[in-house]
């Protein structure tokens, strides 16, 4: 399993009932194309597989989520690809069985989460039920009746879209006052710098607000 984030792309090799043998957290590259990202990735599995002791052929496939729109079916990332500069139609399925030798099932980075705590976490039980994010991106992946719900255009469940007044209605996206832009870790974190004069961390942001800064708390 691949989890890539704008910062961080997380890597788990586990076996069919979902036990974990190991994993590992490396940096995403910076403005890295997706072959080049995707080759670097698929040399971390080889590394973990030789970590785990297994041999490659033991592999039977691999699942990638990412922080953007996704058409299942192929593979493809389509639409906005916000925290993934220069990803928008890029074949991550097809790359990854090129790579790697092995099917590829590729995601939205959320619906994998929700797939995951309807299996193991939290949802277990409940067929109905959905996941939320709130990251560098906000997100929902949406479960109904115990199936994954797309949408027509694969866009269910992106509610960090939602234009969050009338005053942003004529405006594009990023400047639009989508709920991603406005309240985001990094939206907060950027807010609270240009406030403190200061380069503030989300992680920063939190210690403030447990130490009971007053503007932190307010953000």
């Amino acid at each position: 399993g691949i989890g890539i984030g704008p910062t961080r792309t997380r890597l788990g090799l586990a076996d069919l009932r979902g036990e974990l043998l190991a994993r590992r957290v490396v940096s995403t590259p910076r403005d890295a194309d997706p072959q080049t990202l995707l080759r670097t990735m698929a040399h971390e599995i080889g590394e973990l597989s030789r970590e785990a002791d297994l041999a490659r052929d033991r592999l039977l496939a691999v699942a990638v989520g990412v922080p953007g729109i996704v058409d299942p079916n192929s593979g493809m990332l389509v639409g906005l690809t916000p925290n993934l500069k220069g990803w928008a139609e890029a074949p991550v399925g097809a790359i990854l069985t090129r790579e790697i030798g092995v099917a590829a099932v590729v995601e939205n980075d959320v619906n994998l989460a929700i797939l995951g705590e309807h299996w193991k976490g939290a949802a277990r039980g409940h067929d109905t039920c959905v996941f939320l994010t709130f990251g560098t991106g906000i997100g929902a992946g949406i479960m109904m009746n115990g199936q994954l719900y797309h949408g027509h255009h694969f866009l269910a469940g992106e509610i960090g879209l939602m234009c969050m007044g009338p005053q942003y209605v004529d405006k594009d996206f990023g400047s639009r006052g989508c709920l991603e832009t406005l309240a985001s870790s990094r939206a907060i974190a950027e807010l609270l710098s240009a406030s403190r004069r200061e380069r503030v961390s989300t992680r920063r942001l939190l210690e403030l607000c447990a130490a009971g800064d007053d503007a932190a708390q307010r953000l």
